[in-house]
Protein backbone atom coordinates (compact mmCIF):
# COMPACT_ATOMS: atom_id res chain seq x y z
CA UNK A 1 0.00 0.00 0.00
CA UNK A 2 1.17 3.51 -0.75
CA UNK A 3 -0.08 4.70 2.63
CA UNK A 4 0.54 3.76 6.25
CA UNK A 5 -1.68 1.75 8.52
CA UNK A 6 -3.79 3.95 10.74
CA UNK A 7 -4.39 3.20 14.40
CA UNK A 8 -7.95 4.47 14.19
CA UNK A 9 -8.66 2.31 11.12
CA UNK A 10 -10.20 5.22 9.25
CA UNK A 11 -9.05 5.64 5.67
CA UNK A 12 -9.95 8.20 3.06
CA UNK A 13 -12.28 7.32 0.21
CA UNK A 14 -9.30 7.42 -2.16
CA UNK A 15 -7.33 4.99 0.01
CA UNK A 16 -10.30 2.66 0.20
CA UNK A 17 -10.70 2.86 -3.58
CA UNK A 18 -7.05 1.84 -3.92
CA UNK A 19 -7.72 -1.18 -1.71
CA UNK A 20 -10.73 -2.11 -3.83
CA UNK A 21 -8.55 -1.98 -6.94
CA UNK A 22 -5.91 -4.09 -5.18
CA UNK A 23 -8.44 -6.77 -4.21
CA UNK A 24 -9.92 -6.91 -7.71
CA UNK A 25 -6.46 -7.12 -9.27
CA UNK A 26 -5.31 -9.90 -6.92
CA UNK A 27 -8.51 -11.86 -7.51
CA UNK A 28 -7.83 -11.77 -11.24
CA UNK A 29 -4.32 -13.07 -10.65
CA UNK A 30 -5.57 -15.91 -8.45
CA UNK A 31 -8.22 -16.83 -11.00
CA UNK A 32 -5.62 -16.83 -13.77
CA UNK A 33 -3.34 -19.11 -11.73
CA UNK A 34 -6.13 -21.63 -11.05
CA UNK A 35 -7.34 -21.60 -14.66
CA UNK A 36 -3.73 -22.00 -15.81
CA UNK A 37 -3.53 -25.25 -13.89
CA UNK A 38 -6.78 -26.45 -15.45
CA UNK A 39 -5.44 -25.66 -18.91
CA UNK A 40 -2.13 -27.41 -18.13
CA UNK A 41 -3.98 -30.51 -16.95
CA UNK A 42 -6.16 -30.79 -20.03
CA UNK A 43 -3.17 -30.14 -22.29
CA UNK A 44 -1.26 -32.89 -20.47
CA UNK A 45 -4.14 -35.32 -20.97
CA UNK A 46 -4.62 -34.35 -24.61
CA UNK A 47 -0.91 -34.63 -25.42
CA UNK A 48 -0.64 -38.02 -23.78
CA UNK A 49 -3.65 -39.22 -25.72
CA UNK A 50 -2.44 -37.89 -29.07
CA UNK A 51 1.10 -39.20 -28.61
CA UNK A 52 0.11 -42.69 -27.52
CA UNK A 53 -3.48 -42.86 -28.76
CA UNK A 54 -4.61 -43.88 -25.31
CA UNK A 55 -6.35 -41.62 -22.85
CA UNK A 56 -4.83 -40.53 -19.59
CA UNK A 57 -6.88 -40.72 -16.43
CA UNK A 58 -7.64 -37.05 -16.91
CA UNK A 59 -9.36 -37.70 -20.27
CA UNK A 60 -11.00 -40.84 -18.93
CA UNK A 61 -12.69 -38.75 -16.25
CA UNK A 62 -13.42 -35.86 -18.57
CA UNK A 63 -15.17 -38.11 -21.08
CA UNK A 64 -17.12 -39.77 -18.28
CA UNK A 65 -18.50 -36.38 -17.28
CA UNK A 66 -19.86 -35.88 -20.79
CA UNK A 67 -23.13 -37.67 -20.27
CA UNK A 68 -25.36 -38.45 -23.22
CA UNK A 69 -25.26 -34.95 -24.64
CA UNK A 70 -22.34 -35.89 -26.88
CA UNK A 71 -23.45 -39.40 -27.77
CA UNK A 72 -23.56 -40.06 -31.52
CA UNK A 73 -27.00 -40.24 -33.14
CA UNK A 74 -25.82 -42.13 -36.22
CA UNK A 75 -22.87 -44.11 -37.53
CA UNK A 76 -19.81 -41.99 -38.17
CA UNK A 77 -16.97 -42.57 -40.61
CA UNK A 78 -14.31 -41.49 -38.12
CA UNK A 79 -13.17 -43.10 -34.91
CA UNK A 80 -16.11 -42.36 -32.62
CA UNK A 81 -13.94 -42.18 -29.52
CA UNK A 82 -11.54 -39.65 -31.01
CA UNK A 83 -14.44 -37.47 -32.06
CA UNK A 84 -16.05 -37.72 -28.63
CA UNK A 85 -12.77 -37.07 -26.82
CA UNK A 86 -11.94 -34.01 -28.92
CA UNK A 87 -15.43 -32.60 -28.33
CA UNK A 88 -15.04 -33.04 -24.56
CA UNK A 89 -11.63 -31.28 -24.69
CA UNK A 90 -13.18 -28.39 -26.63
CA UNK A 91 -16.10 -28.19 -24.19
CA UNK A 92 -13.74 -28.26 -21.23
CA UNK A 93 -11.54 -25.49 -22.61
CA UNK A 94 -14.70 -23.45 -23.09
CA UNK A 95 -15.58 -24.10 -19.43
CA UNK A 96 -12.18 -22.72 -18.38
CA UNK A 97 -12.51 -19.71 -20.66
CA UNK A 98 -15.98 -18.90 -19.32
CA UNK A 99 -15.06 -19.44 -15.68
CA UNK A 100 -15.52 -16.33 -13.63
CA UNK A 101 -14.41 -16.89 -10.08
CA UNK A 102 -12.24 -18.63 -7.52
CA UNK A 103 -14.86 -19.89 -5.09
CA UNK A 104 -15.51 -23.51 -4.16
CA UNK A 105 -18.11 -23.95 -6.90
CA UNK A 106 -15.54 -22.76 -9.49
CA UNK A 107 -12.84 -25.11 -8.20
CA UNK A 108 -15.28 -28.04 -8.27
CA UNK A 109 -16.56 -27.32 -11.78
CA UNK A 110 -13.02 -26.94 -13.12
CA UNK A 111 -11.17 -29.81 -11.45
CA UNK A 112 -13.75 -32.53 -10.68
CA UNK A 113 -14.35 -33.34 -14.37
CA UNK A 114 -10.64 -34.18 -14.68
CA UNK A 115 -10.81 -36.77 -11.94
CA UNK A 116 -9.22 -34.61 -9.27
CA UNK A 117 -10.64 -35.33 -5.83
CA UNK A 118 -11.80 -31.83 -4.94
CA UNK A 119 -12.57 -32.90 -1.38
CA UNK A 120 -8.79 -33.23 -0.92
CA UNK A 121 -8.37 -29.46 -1.26
CA UNK A 122 -7.33 -27.74 1.96
CA UNK A 123 -10.49 -26.44 3.65
CA UNK A 124 -8.67 -23.27 4.76
CA UNK A 125 -7.63 -22.64 1.14
CA UNK A 126 -11.21 -23.07 -0.07
CA UNK A 127 -12.60 -20.88 2.73
CA UNK A 128 -10.08 -18.12 1.99
CA UNK A 129 -10.92 -18.21 -1.72
CA UNK A 130 -14.66 -18.10 -0.93
CA UNK A 131 -14.20 -15.09 1.36
CA UNK A 132 -11.89 -13.30 -1.05
CA UNK A 133 -14.23 -13.99 -3.96
CA UNK A 134 -17.10 -12.45 -2.01
CA UNK A 135 -15.03 -9.38 -1.12
CA UNK A 136 -13.96 -9.01 -4.75
CA UNK A 137 -17.57 -9.37 -5.87
CA UNK A 138 -18.67 -6.64 -3.49
CA UNK A 139 -16.06 -4.30 -4.97
CA UNK A 140 -16.51 -5.28 -8.61
CA UNK A 141 -20.28 -5.48 -8.77
CA UNK A 142 -21.36 -2.94 -6.20
CA UNK A 143 -20.88 0.77 -6.25
CA UNK A 144 -17.67 1.91 -4.62
CA UNK A 145 -19.66 3.96 -2.15
CA UNK A 146 -21.56 0.85 -0.96
CA UNK A 147 -18.48 -1.38 -1.03
CA UNK A 148 -16.39 0.98 1.05
CA UNK A 149 -18.76 0.59 3.97
CA UNK A 150 -17.95 -3.14 3.97
CA UNK A 151 -14.18 -2.66 3.72
CA UNK A 152 -11.99 -3.99 6.45
CA UNK A 153 -8.61 -2.64 7.30
CA UNK A 154 -6.60 -2.44 4.05
CA UNK A 155 -3.67 -4.09 5.74
CA UNK A 156 -5.84 -7.03 6.74
CA UNK A 157 -6.71 -7.43 3.06
CA UNK A 158 -3.01 -7.45 2.24
CA UNK A 159 -2.47 -10.17 4.87
CA UNK A 160 -5.34 -12.14 3.32
CA UNK A 161 -3.72 -11.87 -0.13
CA UNK A 162 -0.34 -12.96 1.27
CA UNK A 163 -2.03 -15.94 2.97
CA UNK A 164 -3.76 -16.96 -0.26
CA UNK A 165 -0.44 -16.78 -2.12
CA UNK A 166 1.03 -19.19 0.47
CA UNK A 167 -1.97 -21.50 0.11
CA UNK A 168 -1.62 -21.36 -3.69
CA UNK A 169 1.89 -22.77 -3.28
CA UNK A 170 0.38 -25.81 -1.54
CA UNK A 171 -2.27 -26.05 -4.26
CA UNK A 172 0.48 -25.90 -6.87
CA UNK A 173 2.27 -28.84 -5.22
CA UNK A 174 -1.02 -30.77 -5.08
CA UNK A 175 -1.63 -30.20 -8.79
CA UNK A 176 1.96 -31.22 -9.60
CA UNK A 177 1.39 -34.53 -7.81
CA UNK A 178 -1.93 -35.01 -9.60
CA UNK A 179 -0.22 -34.63 -12.99
CA UNK A 180 2.31 -37.31 -12.01
CA UNK A 181 -0.39 -39.91 -11.28
CA UNK A 182 -2.55 -38.94 -14.25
Amino acid sequence: MAFSQRQDGIYSQRQQALVAAYVIFCHGGFENFIEGWADDLITHGETRWKNGNRPSWILHHLCSFGGERNAPRSLVAKDIWSQHTMQRIIDYRSLIKNNNGIKEKNLCSIFAPLGFNVSSLDSVFVAELNTFGTIRGDFAHGSLRNSIGKLRDPFEERKRVDNIVQLLEDFDAQMTEFVKIS
